[in-house]
């Protein structure tokens, strides 16, 4: 035997020349066929090269030289493994096991083959076996974990997965079990931590920094979460998850554009309906309607059922003024939610069927909530709303108090277009909506004094002694006012004013139009003051805001 050639080739075997290894071991199996060491580490070499048949072939000689070798049958179990013939695989670990009944490594692998045969309660029983023989094999704790992982006890696995980490802190794999647990089970901070662990390990590990990113995700930490999901794209751009992920934090950050490039992306690599349904929102947002109907039909392709997807359609065809396609679409998302009240809402209102006497809460929440980001610039500069202006200029043509400090109440304040105005009128200013999103966005500016989430009649019964008490653009979402009036009166002061608008109609007393939106006869209104006791100090014609381009009167 040339002993010499054998360290040769196993110390590159060592350093990882797998190349030269093999050609050592080949050409000192030339020399002497009768090596058996030699067959099994280049049996080993070819397993680290992906040739597995060729693999099994050297193993299989060095087995038929010195059958009684308890490791070469292990390897042959290896390779096995490897070939996806776990029953042969397994045969050959318990030869090995039968060989040294003290061979923790080879129950361990016993316990791998189980697991590939669906055979938890035998995989744990292998890998206990494994941890009595050598209670300090990091591995063979790891592996138990997981399988009891999959048997559900998730309490007893972090325990396991734990020992094994305590035993070998640097085990990446258990540190990412551990970390997958904690998010599973919605603990990011842990999954954060363990993860953070992995990476101090692993500084290039793209899966470790795409489920990382996940987790700031989840803890809505996105400038950190997009560092980690970058970082997983520079390192793995074959990963469709990975732009999805990315797609969500640009969203997020509000920077669309991006958001849309990775989900463009993300579908290139892998369908997928989220996707298909959330390129449909941004193109919709972009007032790409048709671009963005196609989006959403092939979300529906993928998910039949995607409520969402069918109303977002039917709203389209709605601006797309298409009514009778709109109508289709909005039967359809019924046929999924019978009982849904924003749909049935927007239905009798196509249909100019008797309406309701308000719009649904759902529907403002869900309205306003998807408005809020876009609502300020939509207003004001494609739609020239002056709503808020024309109320504080009535506001200060009729008051007769020149410096005013009042308590004001906004209904409806959304993003506080009337707040900003009315700030300097006020010794306490309120906003009151349901949506909130609007209520965030109000907040952001500091205006108001109180900013509260809650509809207009219970504010009106919460905040009492009102000198002021503004509705602008509020009454489009209610078609019965008696009932709102009569609150307004209590919620004053003896002098103090009210000043809303609203969208004219020649229908009594009110109707709900195709807009989704109610207009008030101005007989009605008259007739609302007068059983309330107002005095009427201004009733003012107005263009209220553009629509469809053109004037809007209220």
């Amino acid at each position: 035997m040339n002993k010499k050639l054998l360290e040769q080739a196993q110390q590159a075997h060592q350093e990882g020349d797998l190349q030269s290894a093999l050609k050592k071991y080949q050409q000192l199996l030339e020399e002497d066929p009768q090596q058996p060491e030699a067959w099994h580490c280049a049996g080993i070499l070819l397993v680290q090269l992906g040739r597995y048949d060729e693999a099994l072939t050297y193993v299989d000689q060095a087995i038929q030289q010195q059958p009684k070798m308890a490791a070469f049958h292990n390897s042959r179990g290896n390779v096995l493994l490897r070939l996806r013939r776990f029953v042969e695989a397994t045969k050959a670990y318990y030869t090995a096991i039968q060989l040294d009944p003290h061979y923790a490594v080879a129950y361990n692998n016993l316990g791998n083959s189980f697991e590939h045969q669906h055979k938890i309660k035998n995989a744990i029983q292998a890998y206990k076996k494994a941890i009595v023989l050598y209670p300090h094999f990091p591995n063979a704790h790891f592996n138990y974990g997981r399988a009891l992982l999959k048997q559900g006890d998730i309490e007893s696995a972090l325990k396991t997965l734990k020992k094994a980490i305590a035993l070998d802190p640097n085990h990446t794999s258990a540190l990412s079990q551990i970390a997958q647990i904690y998010l599973n089970q919605a603990d990011y901070q842990n999954a954060i931590h363990y993860y953070q662990k992995r990476l101090r390990i692993q500084p290039h590990h793209a899966d470790t920094h795409h489920h990382l990113g996940i987790a700031w995700l989840k803890e809505k930490q996105w400038e950190k979460a997009l560092h980690h999901l970058e970082q997983a794209l520079a390192l793995n751009d074959n990963e469709p998850l990975i732009h999805y992920h990315l797609a969500t934090a640009y969203l997020q950050l509000k920077q669309r554009a991006l958001a849309l490039r990775h989900y463009l992306r993300q579908i290139e690599k892998q369908p997928h309906a989220e996707s298909y349904y959330n390129i449909g929102i941004l193109l919709m947002y972009q007032e790409h309607h048709s671009e963005a109907i196609d989006y959403f039909q092939k979300a529906i392709a993928m998910d039949p059922y995607s409520s969402a997807a069918i109303v977002n359609i039917a709203t389209l065809y709605l601006k797309l003024e298409k009514i009778p396609e709109a109508i289709a679409y909005y039967h359809q998302a019924l046929k999924i939610n019978p009982n849904d009240p924003e749909i049935q809402f927007i239905l009798s209102a196509l249909s100019q069927k008797k309406a309701p006497s308000q719009a649904p809460a759902e529907y403002l929440q869900h309205l306003f909530d998807q408005y809020a980001d876009y609502y300020d610039p939509h207003l004001t500069q494609y739609l020239s709303y002056q709503a808020p202006q024309q109320l504080y200029q009535a506001i200060q043509l009729e008051s007769t108090d020149s410096h005013p400090q009042w308590k004001i109440l906004d209904l409806g304040c959304g993003t506080g277009l009337c707040g900003f105005l009315f700030k300097s009128m006020s010794r306490q200013l309120i906003g009151i909506d349901i949506s909130e999103k609007m209520i965030e966005v109000a907040r952001q500016k500091n205006v108001y004094d109180i900013l509260e989430v809650g509809n207009i009649e219970q504010a009106l019964d919460q905040h009492k002694n009102n000198h002021l008490i503004v509705a602008a653009d509020v009454f489009t979402y209610i078609g019965d006012l008696d009932s709102i009036f009569k609150k307004v009166v209590d919620a004053l002061t003896p002098n103090g004013l009210f000043a809303f608008t609203i969208e004219k109609t020649a229908q009594k007393p009110y109707v709900l139009q195709q807009t989704i939106r109610y207009a008030h006869s101005q007989e009605y209104i008259q007739k609302l003051i007068e059983a309330h006791s107002f005095i009427v100090e201004r009733f003012d014609n107005l263009i209220l805001r553009k629509q469809k381009n053109q004037p809007l009167e209220g």
